[in-house]
């Protein structure tokens, strides 16, 4: 018999409905009374234990076909739960596609006997544990891929705002901003990683090929015939008359298997049979410890599924820009007093 929903924590305050982390204990509750569910099924129930009103349901984003505000985060909430390891994440072998269920450390945690207080601070706490961890194996990714780094905020500036008239917020708004993009992001460049997974070989040799030509600006690109590929599936070329050329192996793989050194190895000695400029590797999934060391001996660029779904993002190819947002702050150098001294 499924355990009764309880969850007090929340009807104690007026939440707003808007932030994501007042949903986390509901949601754990929920999937733990009803089981594995789609996440329709579910919306309602989790917004019950909230409290968010039937007026606060029907505000959508700032376009017609954008989903309820709440949905988009409970969905931010679900992302919060996969990084603290208490949902299971498409990058498990037990994932479901279109499925919301709770990782036996989930069940676990459900069953704890912790009050709402308690397990939401936990639940906060392991969550921003597994988001670190999320965004060092993102740039683990992009640094073997040779991705420019994106700015990123600098540490060691606490006391950057001191002096200034900048608004005291409770919560770092800045923050919670980029948490909330970096979240929705990564759950649909998961998607996408999920999708491309699932291509045939042929598809997937030539959606590399779309990608490295759009990345690399290359005149042209050519995929080889897998009866006649000699280890090589696809060249570019960046000149009008071919005679410059970089060579590229694209395998399809799923979540859990790595590409290996002596695939890797194969791939050079192709590579040096062309004379190739440039030699990338690209998989669905990821590279073991002696392929990445094979790969710089022999100056081969790796791609793993994360950095190519980037790149695929970064030029358009299957996912699109939705919005962009500008955040303002008071300007330290602007007073009243100075207006009007230069007219």
């Amino acid at each position: 018999m499924n355990p009764r929903i309880r969850c007090t924590h929340v009807a104690m305050v007026a939440p707003n409905f808007r932030d994501h982390r007042i949903y986390l204990v509901p949601l754990l509750r929920v999937l733990r009374a009803r089981g594995p569910s789609e996440p329709d099924a579910i919306y309602d129930k989790v917004a019950d234990l909230v409290g968010v009103t039937t007026e606060e349901r029907a505000i959508r984003g700032s376009r017609v076909t954008d989903n309820p505000v709440y949905r988009n985060r409970i969905q931010f909430a679900r992302q919060s739960l996969v990084d603290a390891g208490v949902l299971i994440g498409s990058s498990e072998t037990n994932w479901r596609r279109g499925i919301w269920e709770l990782s036996p450390a989930g069940i676990a945690a459900a069953d704890s006997g912790k009050s709402d207080e308690a397990l939401d601070e936990w639940l906060r706490r392991k969550a921003a544990e597994g988001a670190r961890k999320r965004s060092e194996l993102r740039k683990a990714s992009r640094q073997l891929a040779g991705l420019d780094d994106e700015s990123e905020a600098s540490d060691g500036d606490e006391d950057a705002s001191e002096g200034d008239d900048s608004l005291d917020e409770d919560d770092d708004v800045e923050g919670q901003i980029r948490d909330l993009v970096d979240s929705s992001n990564d759950a649909v460049l998961g998607t996408m990683l999920d999708r491309v997974r699932g291509m045939n070989e042929t598809a997937f040799e030539y959606l590399v090929g779309t990608v490295l030509r759009a990345s690399l600006r290359a005149e042209s690109v050519t995929v080889t015939q897998r009866s006649q590929d000699g280890g090589i599936d696809g060249s570019l070329t960046f000149d009008a008359l071919g005679m410059r050329i970089a060579v590229f192996q694209a395998k399809r793989y799923g979540e859990g298997s790595t590409v290996g050194r002596p695939e890797v190895d194969a791939f050079a000695t192709a590579a040096r049979r062309k004379r190739a400029a440039h030699a990338l590797f690209v998989t669905s999934s990821r590279f073991s410890n002696p392929a990445i060391e094979a790969a710089r001996d022999e100056n081969i660029r790796l791609i793993d599924g994360m950095a190519f779904v980037e790149l695929m993002a970064k030029h358009g190819i299957g996912l699109r820009a939705r919005e962009a947002f500008v955040l303002y702050e008071l300007d330290p150098a602007w007073s009243l007093e100075t207006q009007g001294s230069d007219v």
